[in-house]
């Protein structure tokens, strides 16, 4: 239906066809003209307006569903403990045992994120995503999202990010070309060190930034001016550190298989050796360091402590006598220390919300009123933990093929796209609501 408006402009430019006639022409001509402008007015009202409701109707309506079920890190603040989900945030509630959950719909600024850290000074998680945006969080306020997009935006060779770390209000992003200094209160990029080195861990001790490179540890003091390369030291060449830790007046790091340790900053000597060590955190006032078997804790530099795992943890954090492990697929879980037995015991299972396994969607098919979602592609590589949910991969998975009754067969893709005549089953898995088998 015409408005009212535009059917009186119409109606208005017929009937004063004649006055809009130039140099004399015909009214037959005068018509055609005011036609034409009639029909160029309808054309812009729909091209200016129709897509706004378009646009609007569609945004309202989506809904996303990431995948929170893997858990890789985890943070306690205060009542609450921030959790990556693999490449996604949530937070679990200790009190009223809610979670909290954010995506790109709903504050964050992108998707993927890749590394996650904590500053109480600045009262802020910190988000760095797999393209180099940073996103900063409040911790009181769960809609106030601060975007950093420098480093994204940037054509800075190297500008990939290796690991995180954070001091006081400063975030420490370890690069492919040196070293990104975030100041977390202030919501910016304070410093960049453009060093020519790929630094893999990073922290901060005794009035000096250590640096763990592939070619060794260096060091600066943060007194003079860093973004001169020449003010930067190698002090050892045999190390080359992926994590790094200042605790109780020393500095930890991990080479390999070996824990190393410094009490004055230039010397360092193996303290441990542990098989692919998979944490080395500062967590509630004592250093936890790991892997998936054991738990070496601090409480001061020179006291250590060892613990049996329960043998599915990637990372750990403490908070008053309650550990905090990130057991994969299993989620987040809390656990109580036996200190005489120096082993742990489950206290709270399974924590992350009703969501996929992982954040992989290749191919999608309806079926009555269930919707299937096959992951993968030609380069997927199985993670581990995928058979503790019920889905053992074998193959890259492509698309369902026909239902019968209970069971759907996933089909392994032909090379140029084209479903084999013999097609091979790529994996089982049985509902826990319904009836349900994916086989062959």
């Amino acid at each position: 239906m015409i408005s009212p408006a535009l059917w009186s402009s119409k109606e208005a430019l017929q009937m004063g066809g004649r006055s809009l006639t130039p140099f004399g022409s015909s009214d037959k001509r005068g018509v055609v003209i005011s036609r034409f402008i009639s029909h160029l007015s309808f054309i812009i009202y729909y091209l200016l307006f129709l897509p706004l409701n378009v646009s609007a109707q569609a945004i309202d309506s989506w809904q996303v569903y990431p995948a929170y079920t893997v858990c890789t890190k985890s943070i306690p603040v205060g009542n609450r403990v921030y959790a990556l989900m693999e490449s996604n945030l949530m937070a679990y509630d200790t009190e009223d045992g809610s979670i909290t959950t954010w995506n790109s719909l709903n504050g964050l600024n992108d998707v993927g994120i890749q590394f996650v850290d904590y500053s109480a000074e600045a009262g802020r998680i910190i988000l760095v995503y797999g393209n180099g945006n940073i996103d900063l969080l409040s911790t009181t306020d769960d809609d106030y999202i601060v975007n950093i997009s420098t480093l994204k935006t940037s054509s800075i060779q190297g500008k990939n990010v290796n690991n995180l770390s954070t001091d006081g209000q400063f975030a420490y992003l370890c690069t492919g070309f040196g070293l990104i200094v975030v100041d977390m209160q202030n919501g910016l990029i304070a410093k960049t060190y453009r060093l020519g080195l790929v630094v893999n861990s990073c922290a901060v001790y005794n009035d000096y930034i250590y640096l763990g490179t592939t070619t060794g540890i260096w060091r600066g003091n943060t007194a003079d001016n860093l973004q001169d390369k020449s003010k930067w030291t190698q002090i050892n060449s045999g190390y080359k550190p992926t994590m790094m830790a200042a605790f109780d007046g020393a500095l930890f790091a991990r080479h390999g298989n070996t824990i190393i340790r410094s009490l004055e900053g230039s010397a360092f000597s193996s303290v441990h050796t542990l098989s692919n060590p998979l944490y080395l955190y500062v967590s509630d006032g004592a250093l936890l360091i790991g892997n998936q078997q054991t738990t070496i804790e601090y409480s001061s530099k020179d006291a250590s402590i060892t613990y049996t795992n329960p043998g599915t943890w990637t990372h750990l954090a403490k908070h008053g006598t309650t550990y905090w492990g990130s057991d994969g697929v299993d989620g987040l879980q809390a656990y109580k220390l036996d200190a005489d037995a120096r082993t742990f015991s489950l206290t709270t299972t399974g924590i992350h919300p009703n969501s996929p396994l992982h954040d992989y969607t290749y191919h999608l098919r309806l079926v009555d009123d269930r919707l299937f979602v096959a992951g993968g592609n030609y380069n997927y590589s199985p993670k581990e933990g995928d058979h503790k949910a019920g889905r053992h991969v074998a193959q890259p998975q492509c698309g369902f093929g026909q239902r019968s009754g209970t069971t759907v067969t996933l089909h392994r893709c032909h090379p140029r796209g084209r479903q084999p005549r013999r097609p091979a089953p790529l994996f089982r898995w049985h509902g826990s609501k319904r009836p349900l088998r994916v086989s062959g």
